[in-house]
């Protein structure tokens, strides 16, 4: 077995010339003016090290720069949105470029050229109204729920001019047979329809979100990782909780709660990155964190160790062997108790330089809670009550 390493988110503009790459912006780009695109990355060597910034209204000569822009930068990558919406039958046909081209989509705000020569993007994006269906088009989606906004949507008068061309000969009204590319856009992309339904129950000028369950039972955001059941596996005398999530891109993280019979006391939680490949790489994670490492039991946050105290601290460990890179921490006596009742548990920090280049956004601040049933917080307690 694998054990817990103990060392340690309809209306037109006049669109802007597309900027060569080398006339790149530094800080942020307004979302209020026609989107652009352009590559970016953190200077890293990774999934997820480099991407494209999509920013900005999308207007009827979108599509067209789109394509421009990925004919000088051909390589896959995932499409970072940050935009309030603008032209839907835009939107669409970049949706069905991006399906096309095989690029994943997210959403976020990239800051260019703000740390050094390398670019960074943060969780402060939107991907609203049309943005949102042309997000559909990736191959793998990814986004807080609350980044991504969808509604109700209506033809504007110089639309309604062109479909109501159609209208006498098909039988159908405008709104119609906008709401029918829709249907069909939504599930070319693999996407349920009842998605409709959700947007449709709000106005042209609401903006309605859906719930992560909602969002992932309609297909919107592909789950990025499969998670097993908690289980126990027996070490050292005792015993050790731990459940695994494996990722699409072939890592896989464990999280395990256990404790120690020199600290019985004092529970323990570690994070096992196993990637797919042995690459030997020796680094102390303490180097790359940047903040208070805080650790979260449903929801209600407690300071473990002050960014100050990170390097010399004796509750955060780290090891590194082959292909498996962890981090280890130890809990005070006082969250003993919160441990055992918790149904949530998760732990936060923000971490740059090697961290953030190597692991991309499988950084450990970007870990997703770890969810317990009453089967699991059993396990949890035995665990506690079992020390290696």
């Amino acid at each position: 077995m694998r054990i817990p390493h103990l060392a340690a988110g309809l209306f037109l503009l006049q669109a802007v010339p597309i900027f060569a790459q080398e006339d790149r912006p530094q800080g942020f780009l307004d979302i209020e003016a026609p989107m652009q695109f352009y590559s970016a990355s953190n200077g890293g060597n990774c999934t997820g090290c480099g991407w494209i910034a999509a920013e900005g209204v999308i207007t009827e000569d979108t599509p067209r720069e789109f394509e421009d822009f990925l004919s000088k930068n051909s390589y896959r990558s995932t499409i970072y949105f940050n935009s309030t919406g603008g032209d839907l039958f835009a939107a669409l046909e970049i949706g069905r470029i991006i399906r096309e081209r095989r690029h994943n989509t997210n959403v976020g705000r990239t800051s260019f050229q703000l740390s050094g020569n390398w670019d960074d993007f943060d969780d402060q994006g939107v991907c609203l109204s049309a943005c949102a269906y042309a997000f559909l088009g990736g191959v793998e989606r990814y986004a807080d729920p609350q980044d991504l906004g969808f509604h109700q949507f209506y033809s504007l008068p110089e639309d309604r001019t062109v479909l109501q061309s159609l209208e006498h000969g098909l039988g159908f009204s405008a709104d119609q047979l906008i709401q029918g590319l829709i249907v069909a856009y939504i599930v070319d992309m693999g996407v349920d329809a009842r998605l409709v339904t959700f947007a449709s129950s709000s106005s042209s000028n609401t903006i309605t979100t859906l719930d992560e369950e909602t969002i992932h039972d309609l297909n919107v955001l592909t789950r990025p990782y499969t998670t097993s059941d908690w289980h126990l596996e027996p070490f050292a005398g005792g015993v050790i909780a731990r459940v695994t999530r494996e990722y699409l891109n072939g890592i896989t993280n464990h999280f395990n709660v256990f404790c120690r019979s020199q600290h019985p006391q004092e529970p323990y939680l570690s994070i096992i990155h196993e990637w797919p490949l042995g690459t030997r790489i020796y680094r102390d994670y303490r180097t790359g964190i940047h903040s208070d490492v805080i650790v979260s039991f449903d929801n209600t946050d407690y300071l473990l160790i002050r960014q100050d105290e990170i390097a010399s601290s004796v509750r955060l460990s780290t090891f590194i062997e082959d292909n498996e890179q962890s981090i280890l921490f130890r809990l005070p006596t006082s969250l003993a108790d919160n441990l055992r009742q918790t149904r949530e548990i998760s732990v936060g920090m923000d971490a740059f330089g090697f961290l953030g280049r190597t692991l991309g956004d499988m950084d450990f601040g970007g870990l997703r809670p770890a969810i317990l049933d009453d089967r699991a917080s059993r396990m949890v307690n035995i665990a506690l009550d079992n020390c290696i």
